[in-house]
């Protein structure tokens, strides 16, 4: 009789243990605004091996344009940098994050994987973060039937002034340097 309990608790435990493992939720990978190219790269490397452990998820990527462009410019000590703002364009954030899913795509396709890649085509959805301060992006995935992450902007586009013509150019996933341009 104490042996059949010990039994049924067991087998009661693996299957909540099973249940709770398959049991997934949403989750966020990373959130970062402009830095260096190696670490986006790293980053992106590291959420393409999470969604090809998973690849019916989808990637969210939460774009935020920013309030403006930054140029530096060497001091008169020929030292110094000198940051001086400039009006940037609404598209910015989107035209900087639409590189994001190219160099996803190129890696796969690197690796031969091109049946991954025509899924990975269906599983990234773009997503209008708002405006902030500077350009960020959250790099989600979003298990199926999971809601996609909602941002909330942290300023208001009514509150900004553009005045760039031309937003960002989309970065090339090979040149690194264009995401800075």
């Amino acid at each position: 009789m104490i042996g059949g309990l010990i039994r049924l608790v067991a087998f009661l435990l693996c299957f909540a243990a099973m249940f709770a493992a398959q049991t997934r939720t949403v989750k966020k990978l990373a959130e970062f605004n402009r830095i260096p190219c190696g670490h986006v790269m790293a980053w992106l490397d590291v959420l393409l091996v999470e969604w090809l452990q998973n690849p019916d998820d989808q990637i969210a990527i939460v774009y935020r344009s920013h309030r403006y462009r930054k140029s530096r410019t060497v001091g008169s000590d020929g030292h110094t940098e000198v940051i001086r703002l400039n009006y940037a364009n609404a598209d910015d954030g989107l035209n900087w994050a639409k590189g994001i899913p190219k160099y996803l795509l190129a890696r796969l396709e690197e690796s031969k994987k091109l049946l991954e890649a025509e899924q990975l085509k269906k599983q990234v959805v773009m997503i209008d973060g708002g405006y902030d301060e500077e350009i960020e992006v959250e790099l989600w995935l979003v298990p199926p039937g999971s809601p996609l992450p909602k941002p909330v902007p942290v300023l208001n586009r009514e509150d900004l002034k553009f005045g760039a013509k031309t937003p960002f150019l989309v970065p090339d996933h090979i040149n690194c340097y264009s995401m800075y341009q």
